[in-house]
């Protein structure tokens, strides 16, 4: 997809994302998730090398609101070579901006 600076409408008429059994400034939630590996690859043990078989891959998930100025944000469109494009908004966290 090719991406590109594009305007964007202020359309205020959006709901907030549902997130089932993860609540808003509680504790990380861990889901884990495995998926077979087509044992192409292998990696070193102590005893030797051993084929993949399968790849569990585990995440914290948590929720944190802050609230960001769409003035500020970064209007981008992505373009399929279909034709069909998705736009979006990109921000840097005022969070991650102080700890750079």
């Amino acid at each position: 997809m090719s991406r590109r600076s594009m305007p964007l409408a202020e359309d205020r008429s959006h709901k907030p994302m549902k997130h089932p059994s993860i609540e808003k400034g509680q504790r990380p939630v861990v889901r884990t998730a495995c998926f077979p590996y087509p044992g192409n690859a292998t990696v070193e043990t102590p005893d030797g090398p051993r084929v993949l078989g399968d790849v569990l891959v585990s995440m914290a998930l948590w929720l944190e609101i802050e609230e960001v100025c769409l003035a500020d944000a970064r209007k981008v469109e992505y373009i399929s070579p279909q034709g069909t494009a998705l736009q979006r908004v990109e921000f840097i966290s005022q969070e991650r901006e102080e700890k750079d």
